[in-house]
């Protein structure tokens, strides 16, 4: 019998996917990214500071050298400029908080088929009761910030250096959670005044991150429901970043509307996404953050999806920018 004529790689690679996050969490848990944040460490040091039996260290820190989260040098590993940057607790992108909630729900096969096959969340759903109808308390709205800040953080200063904002002074950050963006973009771009608008237990949290970088003069918040509430005006911008991934197309064209209503002319919507690519079948992180929002109502659109919504709901010169890592900014304007 002949062997197959396709290599099982692949299949091996999927299989053994399911270890890369739990073997980064729990290096997390016990503390080995800081343990070698101040200096490289022999597999023996790791054992004796850990506690840990030797093939078990052996294991864990070829996992995560092979990952690209630590390197090896004379014998001794350290941690590299990734690991440095998002998963040591005292670093602004610490990643920890979003990827340790990765559990929560939306990664396990039963709950994945199930949300197959559901079109539409229930009105007991958790997402459902806390962002379309408001409901969450100050506790929620700190966690969800938190995880959220860690995730956007670094996308946002990504965003504000990628683009000069050139024709906006007022800015509404639509749903801006922490104020990550506002933030960022208040940092950059001195010309800017940001307003985060989000839920009121989500904004008053966010005081708390505008004020940890010294925004207060730029940055302010607004408790906003964006489906119930009317939008405000005198912004000649509304940012929307990681929204419409979340809702149905009723939901993604009423919030588009609402974005076009509250402009002046020649105000600009700016949409920051990971975008599919126009044949739908890739690239593969945003395809699988797809499958992720099946979780929510939404999906991961595609830059043709985006550009035919806001056609279609007036605005006009829709364009699109790579920003950073996999993320883009969708620009359209409202016409003069």
């Amino acid at each position: 019998m002949d062997a197959p004529s396709v290599e099982d790689r692949p299949i091996w690679d999927l299989w053994l996917s399911q270890y890369h996050l739990p073997v980064v969490l729990a290096a997390d848990k016990l503390g080995l990214f800081e343990f070698l944040r101040d200096q490289p460490a022999t597999v023996e040091e790791i054992c004796q500071h850990l506690k840990l039996l030797r093939r078990s260290a052996e294991a864990l820190t070829a996992a995560l050298a092979s990952t690209g989260f630590l390197v090896q040098h004379d014998a001794r590993y350290q941690l590299t400029p990734l690991s440095r940057t998002y998963l040591l607790p005292e670093s602004e992108f610490y990643w920890v908080p979003m990827l340790g909630a990765a559990g929560f729900g939306h990664l396990t096969t039963e709950v994945l088929l199930k949300n197959l096959g559901t079109e539409n969340l229930g009105e007991e759903d958790r997402v459902t009761r806390r962002w379309e109808h408001g409901e969450m308390s100050a506790a929620d709205a700190a966690a969800s910030n938190q995880r959220m800040h860690s995730h956007s953080f670094p996308s946002a200063l990504g965003l504000a250096r990628a683009y000069d904002f050139p024709q906006t002074r007022r800015l509404l950050d639509v749903a801006g959670g922490s104020g990550g963006y506002a933030i960022a973009l208040a940092l950059q771009h001195p010309h800017l005044r940001c307003t985060v608008a989000d839920l009121p237990p989500v904004a008053n949290d966010a005081r708390n991150y505008i004020d940890k970088y010294g925004c207060q003069a730029r940055v302010d918040t607004l408790s906003f429901n964006m489906f119930d509430d009317e939008w405000p005006s005198g912004y000649d911008a509304i940012l929307m970043t990681n929204i419409l991934h979340d809702w149905d197309p009723r939901r993604r064209a009423d919030l588009v509307t609402s974005s076009f209503r509250a402009l002046p002319p020649g105000g600009h919507l700016f949409i920051h996404e990971i975008l599919l690519n126009d044949a739908q079948d890739g690239p593969v992180p945003a395809a699988m953050f797809s499958t992720m929002m099946l979780g929510t109502r939404g999906k991961q659109l595609s830059f043709v999806e985006l550009q035919t919504l806001l056609t279609e709901k007036g605005f006009v010169k829709v364009q699109v920018k790579p920003t950073y890592g996999y993320y883009s900014l969708v620009i359209g304007t409202k016409e003069l």
